[in-house]
């Protein structure tokens, strides 16, 4: 459904097609990080990136979500919530529709926070984990949903797995917004693919 490289620039290497940016000055691509996978990477200061393959779409009950990232040394240790992806945005005459799936995470803590919205549940719910994050080098992040569990392996270390959502994520209204708005960072092979068990 999504493939990010950073490769060839902000382009979704599954559907050959150039991403919209949002506040585009505020992210560039860089092709000379030893560390990144290629050496190539995009990195983001409050500008995030739109994928608008999801919006009217869904991940359904299996899907699996894996990227790589790297945050800004000064927020390396605060507490505020950094978001590595969502679904929500402002809907003309609609007004704010609310995130189906989303993923965010506390640099100083080592919190995971996933908020899924799933057609079995009454209300959008939220579950979490405590890790380490690596302040300096890259970090994997694995998530996957499949036979009602929800998974989540960060830098090969099991953080999450939650039997606490139901059935198949909600359509999306939006499109997928890869970081969140509020993200200080450098994103790297973001993969998102639905339907394929393991």
């Amino acid at each position: 459904m999504l493939n990010l490289t950073f490769d060839t620039g902000f382009n979704d290497e599954a559907h050959q097609s150039p991403l919209e940016r949002q506040n585009p000055s505020e992210s560039y691509l860089t092709s000379d990080d030893s560390n990144a996978i290629g050496q190539h990477a995009a990195c983001f200061k409050d500008s995030p990136i739109l994928a608008p393959y999801f919006s009217a779409n869904s991940l359904s009950d299996t899907f699996h979500i894996s990227l790589r990232f790297r945050i800004c040394e000064q927020r390396s240790m605060d507490n505020r919530l950094q978001t590595l992806f969502h679904n929500s945005c402002f809907i003309e005459g609609e007004g704010v529709s609310g995130a189906t799936i989303a993923m965010s995470f506390q640099a100083g803590s080592g919190m995971f926070l996933v908020d899924m919205d799933t057609k079995d549940s009454l209300i959008p719910l939220t579950d979490y984990c405590t890790t380490t994050i690596d302040s300096k080098q890259w970090n994997q992040v694995e998530m996957r949903y499949q036979d009602g569990v929800l998974s989540l392996v960060v830098n090969d270390k099991p953080c999450l797995n939650s039997k606490y959502f139901k059935g198949p994520v909600k359509r999306f209204k939006c499109p997928l917004i890869i970081p969140g708005e509020d993200f200080c960072g450098c994103l790297d092979e973001v993969l998102v693919t639905k339907g394929c068990r393991v």
